[in-house]
C-alpha cells in the first residue's frame, strides 16, 4: 500500500512538474547492479533466475534514486508475470554515444494492443488482471516520464503472449571526469586522503 501510495504522489508531483532529480555523474552499471542484488532474495522466493551482463562502466548525468527506481519498476514488472522456472535477462551495453539497458524475460509476454498503451498511467492486460497480477498499471508510466526527465527513451517489445517481454532504456552517456592537472590543483594541501572507495 505505502509503494502505491509513493507511486500516485510521484505521478502528480511529475504531472505538476514538481518533481526534483538530483543529477551527478553516475556509473549506471554499478546502479543497476545494486539494484538486480536488492531483487536476488525476490528472484529465489519466485524461483526465477536472473542473468546480469555488463563489461564496461557507462557514465551517465542522472539522479541514482530515481534511476534505480526505473530499473526496479521494471524488475517487479518482469518478476510478476514470469513463471516460477523462468528467466529475466538484464543486460548493460555501449551503443554509440548512448547507455543501454535491456530487461527480458521469457514471462506471459503483451500483445500488440497491450503494448501500445504499456506506458500510459493505469494501462493493464485482461490476461495480467486475470493471473490475478495487476497492480495500478502505474510501474512502466512513471519509468516513461523519469527516463524522459533524464534525456532519455525507452521501449517495450513482445514477440506475444506467452512469449515474453523486453523493455529498454536508452540515455545519453556523459565524458568521463578530465584528469586533474596543476592548475586544479589546490594551492594549499588538503587534508590526508584515506584508501578505499565511497559509494
Amino acid at each position: 500500500m505505502a509503494r502505491l501510495i509513493d507511486d500516485l504522489l510521484d505521478v502528480s508531483r511529475i504531472s505538476s512538474g514538481k518533481i526534483l532529480l538530483k543529477k551527478r555523474r553516475e556509473d549506471l552499471v554499478a546502479v543497476v547492479r545494486t539494484v538486480v542484488e536488492d531483487h536476488r532474495a525476490e528472484a529465489a522466493r519466485a524461483n526465477v533466475s536472473v542473468q546480469f551482463t555488463a563489461r564496461e562502466p557507462l557514465l551517465v548525468n542522472g539522479d541514482a534514486v530515481r534511476l534505480s527506481q526505473c530499473i526496479s519498476n521494471i524488475l517487479g514488472n518482469a518478476f510478476k508475470f514470469t513463471d516460477p522456472g523462468g528467466r529475466i535477462s538484464v543486460v548493460l551495453e555501449r551503443r554509440g554515444d548512448t547507455a543501454v539497458v535491456r530487461v527480458s524475460d521469457n514471462g506471459v509476454g503483451m500483445d500488440p494492443e497491450t503494448l501500445a498503451r504499456a506506458f500510459e498511467p493505469f494501462a493493464q492486460s485482461d490476461v495480467h488482471l486475470a493471473r490475478g497480477r495487476g497492480g495500478l498499471g502505474l510501474g512502466l508510466s512513471l519509468v516513461k516520464a523519469l527516463v524522459e526527465l533524464h534525456g532519455g527513451t525507452v521501449k517495450a517489445t513482445s514477440a506475444g503472449q506467452g512469449r515474453g517481454t523486453e523493455v529498454s532504456i536508452r540515455l545519453p552517456l556523459v565524458a568521463s571526469a578530465p584528469p586533474a592537472t596543476e592548475a586544479d590543483s589546490p594551492e594549499f594541501p588538503g587534508p590526508p586522503t584515506i584508501g578505499g572507495t565511497c559509494s
